[in-house]
C-alpha cells in the first residue's frame, strides 16, 4: 500500500484524478463505491456521551443534604473543563470532517482502476497496486458484487447490472497485463500509456492552471482544540459555580422545609449562601423549639449559654419567660412557700418578681382562707388581727414570740404569815407562796407555750408562722415593752391571796384561797390593734382532793396551778379556734 497525499500532487494529476472520479474523465473506475465519512458519527457520539455525563455530574448530590458532593469540589470544576472541552472538541472536529468532506473536490469513496485500488475516502489516498491483488470474488448474488482481497484487506463493490459486472470482471482480468505492456512501451508513449490506466499519471496541460488545489479550513476546524479548551473553560467554571449556587439553595430550601436542627446543622456543614440567616435565625429558632420540647428551664438556660448571639431574641426572652412560668406554677401546685423559695433560689434572674409575689401571697391568703374555717364566728377581733399577723409574716417572715412575764403579788407575804399564825400550822411545808415561785410556775409555763405552739402549728406550717418561746421578763415589776421587733404574745399572770384561810383535819393542814390573773397580749410590730384576753379566777383549796395524801400542799396547789392554767389555755386558744368538740 502507498500513501499520497492529494494536495501534495501536481495541479496535473490532481485535475486527472477528480476528473476521473467525477465521471468527466478518464481513465474511468473499474469499480466504484462511495464512501460517506463515519469518524463525524463517532465524534458527534463522544460530544453526547460528553453532554450526558455533564448532565450526571451536574445532578451528582445536587441539593442533596447528605451527600458528600451536595457541593462540588475543585476537582469537579476540572472535570466539567474536561468534560466540555472533549464535547465542543468533539462536535468542532465532526462538522471540520464533514466540512472537508462537502468541500472535496472529488468524490470520496473507493475506486478500482488499471493501476490497482485507491482507497479515496480521505484526502490521503491509499493506493494498492494491482500487483498486490491476490483474490477477486463475483460477480456474485443479486447486487452482482464484487471481493476484492488485497493481502490482509478485503474491499466489497457493487456492479451497476450484469453487462457492468461482465465488463469489470474481464478489465480485472487484464488490468495487470496492461500495466505490463504499458510500461514496456517505448518511451516516448509511455506516458500516455499509464496514462490511460491509471488517474495519478499526468502530463503537461496548457489550459490547466499549474497551482496545485489546497486544502483550506477555517479558524474553528484548524484551531478546535484551542476553541475547545477555552470553551471548556469558560463553560466548566460558570456552570460548576452556577451549579453549586443552585445546590446550595435547594439545600438550604430543603433544610428550612425541615426546620429541625439536625437538616440545619447538615446545611451549614455543607454550604454557605445562606449561612447567616441560617446560624442567626433558622438553626436557633429550631434548637429552641427541641429546648421547649424539654420544657424545663435548665433546658432553656443551656440553649442560651450555647447561642449568645442570635437574631430571635424576643422569641428566646418569650420562651425563657414561659419555662419559668411553667416551672413556677410547678412550685405554686404544691402550696408551699417553701417550693416557690426554692424556684427563686435556682432562678434568681427569672424576671416572674411580680408572679412571685403574687404567688407567695396565694400562699398566705390560702393559710388565712384555711384558718377563717377554723376561728370562731364570734372572734372578730382575733380574726382581723390573724390577718395582720399573716401580712406581718407575708412581708417580714413567720417568726412569732412567745414571752412570759410573771408578776408578784404582795398579798402572798401576808397569806404566808396568815398560815404561820394558825394552830395547824406544819412549817414552810405550809407556806403557800412556796408551791407559787419562778421553779413551780416554770412548768406550767412551758405546757401552756407547748399547748399554744402545737395549736398554731395545726393550722399554720412553720414556713407562715414559726411560734417560739423567747426570753421571759424578768422584772415582775416592769412594764411590757414599747417596741417589739417580731410579733409577740405576752402572757403575764399573777398569784394573790383572797383572804381566806381553810384549816383541814383530814387531810391535815392549813390552806388558803387564791386569785390567779392572767392577762394575754398579742402584738405585732406598729400595730395600734392587739388582741387582748383577760382571764381572773378564784380558787379555793379543794382538800377533799388530797385525803390520804402524805403531802397534801403539793396536791392542792398543784391543782389550783392546773385549773388556772387550764382556764387560761380553753380562752386563750378559744379566742383564735374552734374547740375541738364543734
Amino acid at each position: 500500500m502507498q500513501p499520497i497525499d492529494f494536495y501534495k500532487l501536481s495541479r496535473v494529476v490532481q485535475e486527472r484524478f477528480v476528473g476521473s472520479v467525477n465521471g468527466a474523465g478518464l481513465p474511468a473506475p473499474i469499480l466504484s463505491v462511495r464512501a460517506p465519512p463515519r469518524e463525524p458519527l463517532m465524534w458527534f457520539g463522544g460530544t453526547a456521551a460528553s453532554v450526558l455525563l455533564l448532565f450526571l455530574f451536574y445532578r451528582a448530590g445536587y441539593g442533596d443534604l447528605a451527600s458528600g458532593v451536595a457541593m462540588q469540589s475543585v476537582v469537579w470544576m476540572l472535570v466539567y473543563i474536561a468534560d466540555i472541552a472533549f464535547g465542543v472538541f468533539g462536535a468542532l472536529r465532526g462538522f471540520a470532517i464533514l466540512r472537508d468532506y462537502r468541500r472535496s473536490p472529488f468524490r470520496r469513496g473507493v475506486y478500482v482502476f488499471p493501476v490497482g485500488l485507491i482507497d479515496a475516502r480521505t484526502p490521503m489516498l491509499r493506493l494498492f497496486p494491482i500487483e498486490d491483488l491476490a483474490n477477486v470474488v463475483g460477480p456474485a448474488g443479486a447486487a452482482n458484487a464484487f471481493t476484492l482481497d488485497f493481502g490482509s484487506k478485503s474491499f466489497a463493490f457493487p456492479a451497476v447490472d450484469g453487462a457492468h459486472a461482465e465488463n469489470a470482471k474481464s478489465a480485472l482480468a487484464s488490468a495487470r497485463g496492461k500495466i505490463e505492456d504499458a510500461g514496456a512501451a517505448r518511451e516516448s508513449i509511455r506516458p500516455k500509456a499509464l496514462a490511460a490506466l491509471d488517474p495519478l499519471q499526468g502530463y503537461a496541460n496548457p489550459l490547466v492552471s499549474s497551482e496545485p488545489m489546497v486544502r483550506t479550513a477555517p479558524p474553528w476546524a484548524t484551531f478546535g482544540w484551542a476553541f475547545a479548551l477555552i470553551t471548556g473553560l469558560v463553560l466548566g467554571i460558570s456552570l460548576w459555580a452556577v451549579r453549586n449556587a443552585k445546590s446550595d439553595d435547594a439545600m438550604f430550601a430543603e433544610a428550612a422545609a425541615a426546620n429541625d436542627a439536625a437538616s440545619l446543622h447538615a446545611y451549614l456543614d455543607k454550604a454557605s449562601r445562606h449561612k447567616a440567616e441560617v446560624s442567626s435565625l433558622l438553626l436557633p429558632r429550631a434548637e429552641l423549639h427541641d429546648a421547649q420540647k424539654a420544657g424545663t428551664v435548665a433546658a432553656m438556660e443551656q440553649f442560651i449559654k450555647d447561642h449568645p448571639q442570635t437574631a430571635i431574641g424576643p422569641e428566646i426572652a418569650a420562651a425563657l419567660k414561659t419555662a419559668m412560668t411553667n416551672e413556677l406554677n410547678v412550685a405554686i401546685s404544691a402550696g408551699t412557700l417553701a417550693a416557690i423559695d426554692d424556684f427563686t433560689r435556682r432562678h434568681p434572674q427569672s424576671h416572674l418578681d411580680t408572679e412571685v409575689k403574687t404567688a407567695r401571697h396565694a400562699v398566705y391568703q390560702a393559710a388565712f382562707d384555711r384558718y377563717a374555717a377554723l376561728a370562731p364566728a364570734k372572734s372578730v377581733a382575733e380574726t382581723a388581727f390573724v390577718h395582720s399577723l399573716l401580712a406581718w409574716a407575708e412581708a417580714k417572715g413567720p417568726p412569732v414570740e412567745i414571752r412570759f412575764h410573771r408578776q408578784q403579788s404582795k398579798t402572798m407575804d401576808r397569806a404566808d404569815g396568815a398560815v404561820q399564825k394558825h394552830r395547824l400550822y406544819k412549817g414552810v411545808v405550809s407556806l403557800p407562796s412556796r408551791y407559787f415561785d419562778a421553779a413551780h410556775d416554770k412548768t406550767y409555763e412551758d405546757a401552756l407555750a407547748s399547748a399554744v405552739v402545737q395549736r398554731f402549728a395545726t393550722a399554720f406550717p412553720t414556713e407562715i408562722l414559726a411560734l417560739a418561746v423567747g426570753e421571759p421578763i424578768a422584772d415582775p415589776a416592769a412594764p411590757l415593752p414599747a417596741q417589739i421587733a417580731v410579733p409577740t404574745l405576752f402572757l403575764e399572770y399573777d398569784t394573790a391571796w383572797s383572804g381566806s384561810v381553810v384549816a383541814s383535819h383530814g387531810p391535815n393542814g392549813i390552806f388558803v384561797g387564791l386569785e390567779l390573773a392572767f392577762n394575754a397580749l398579742f402584738r405585732v410590730p406598729d400595730d395600734t390593734k392587739p388582741v387582748k384576753i383577760k382571764v381572773d379566777a378564784w380558787h379555793a383549796p379543794d382538800v377533799s382532793s388530797a385525803k390520804g395524801d402524805d403531802k397534801p400542799e403539793d396536791t392542792i396547789y398543784a391543782k389550783m396551778h392546773d385549773e388556772a392554767f387550764g382556764q387560761f389555755q380553753k380562752r386563750l386558744l378559744g379566742a383564735f379556734f374552734k374547740s375541738a368538740s364543734k
